[in-house]
């Protein structure tokens, strides 16, 4: 089936570039789930797929560092990184400005690699300051998880007839919107399709509280990168001739959308 063009226009408003990309994300998973009824689910982009604009290390205590990770496009991260040496903060800034010269136009995957290979590769040559900036970067992106999930529209899975009468059921699909992990392996498994990915009620036994339901999701990205995954879960009965053209066009915009942003943050950038 065709999307209506109110529909798409639900869609289109949601990708709006006054808002900013976690209000995106949230709103489509809630235009997914209003369209569908089902529940829309989103998958941000994994911290690891970011390409940094700017690293900045502040000093807090002694040993403790806070990394401050400007991202190109999204929101700003931060953790606290305990090193081995007393530091100050002229030196912390020397650090960071080295990172940043090299950092350019990678991710935070791609810098902790490049990190870990110059480390090894000129390791006797790297003065005290150097090293030491080398050390906090790739202690800073040793955990580069964090993946978010946005869901919307879960009391509509519960009020299908197939588990509104089932209490059992009910919990146990409850528990799975609940858990983090599993809504990011399934919609890990639709990462690397080309196009719409459809499950149905094909789960392991990770994902019992999906028994009975079904997963159609497709991944988004900019013009470069696969950025993350978005999808629509249901019982097995659902309207997939709606569904799946649902899905592939939100994923375009999402996509569109990340990569505006890009553009315009290279061309402020620039100026």
């Amino acid at each position: 089936k065709k999307l209506s063009m109110y529909e798409k226009k639900m869609i289109i408003k949601c990708c709006n570039d006054s808002l900013d990309l976690d209000n995106v994300m949230k709103m489509t998973s809630r235009i997914l789930s209003l369209i569908s009824h089902c529940a829309g689910i989103v998958l941000a982009p994994r911290i690891s797929y970011i390409v940094l604009e700017n690293i900045r290390f502040v000093k807090l205590a002694d040993k403790d560092i806070l990394v401050v990770l400007v991202p190109r496009v999204g929101n700003v991260k931060t953790m606290v990184v305990h090193i081995k040496e007393n530091l100050t903060q002229t030196e912390l800034d020397k650090m960071s400005n080295y990172l940043n010269t090299i950092a350019k136009n990678l991710t935070m995957a791609e810098l902790r690699r490049k990190l870990i290979e110059e480390m090894k590769k000129e390791k006797n040559l790297y003065n005290k300051l150097l090293s030491g900036a080398m050390e906090i970067g790739i202690e800073a992106f040793r955990d580069i998880s964090g993946d978010n999930v946005y869901v919307e529209g879960r009391l509509n899975i519960l009020d299908q007839p197939e588990f509104r009468e089932d209490v059992k059921k009910m919990k146990e699909i409850f528990k799975t919107f609940e858990e983090k992990s599993i809504l990011v392996r399934l919609l890990d498994q639709s990462i690397n399709s080309e196009g719409v990915y459809v499950n149905i009620g094909g789960f392991g036994d990770g994902e019992k509280g999906m028994s009975g339901c079904s997963l159609v999701a497709a991944p988004y990205g900019n013009n470069l990168n696969v950025l993350g995954t978005l999808g629509v879960i249901g019982p097995m009965r659902m309207d997939y001739s709606m569904v799946i053209p649902l899905v592939e066009y939100t994923a375009d915009l999402l996509g569109e959308a990340f990569s505006r942003r890009e553009i315009n943050s290279n061309q402020n950038g620039s100026l």
